[in-house]
């Protein structure tokens, strides 16, 4: 739900001031929520950052009741997880025998806390590296530049495809429905970095 909650605020910033989301509910509803990012703007921009309270709340249930963000609410962990069940599904295994999950640690299981390291110690220094490594920002530019854009390319075939039915049947506004479609120079690089 939360999933479909983000890609509905994604979506609507596109659209014009008023035609989107409510007022009461902010697009950048989750970058306010991010836990690493209401730790490290302030730190980094050596000024306090009022819209990114929410995220300290995070991390405050985060220290009591466990990994409450990145199971729940967390969008990047919601694809991650539907990626798995799909990825499961298709090979009629489960995650843990896929994945070849045994319970030991595997050699790279520290680089995450290296980079978490490294973009605090930026911070410390002004310098703000969260949007490099955060799960909000990385999967908002997955699929604000690479999901979206696909599915504009869908609907353009779509139109393409049904303009010459719609002429049969004499529906001439379809003639005047346009489909534009986007496309990104860090298109690739995000691809190949999600890959």
């Amino acid at each position: 739900m939360s999933l479909l909650c983000f890609l509905w605020l994604l979506w609507t910033m596109r659209a014009a001031p008023g035609a989107g989301a409510p007022d009461w509910l902010p697009p950048d509803l989750y970058v306010r929520l991010d836990p690493l990012a209401a730790f490290v703007l302030p730190a980094a921009a050596r000024d306090f950052v009022s819209t990114l309270l929410p995220g300290l709340g995070v991390l405050l249930l985060a220290v009591l009741f466990g990994r409450i963000f990145c199971g729940y609410l967390c969008p990047f962990g919601a694809t991650l997880d539907l990626v798995r069940f799909l990825g499961a599904k298709s090979k009629n295994l489960d995650a843990r025998t896929r994945d070849g999950n045994d319970g030991r640690a595997r050699p790279w299981h520290w680089g995450k806390y290296l980079l978490l390291i490294a973009i605090v110690m930026a911070a410390a220094l002004g310098v703000n590296a969260v949007f490099a490594a955060s799960p909000i920002p990385l999967i908002t530019r997955f699929y604000a530049t690479c999901v979206f854009p696909l599915v504009q390319l869908a609907g353009k075939q779509g139109l393409d495809v049904l303009r010459p039915v719609a002429d049969a049947l004499h529906l001439n506004a379809l003639a005047y429905v346009q489909m534009p479609v986007r496309r990104f120079e860090a298109i690739f690089f995000t691809l190949f970095f999600f890959g």
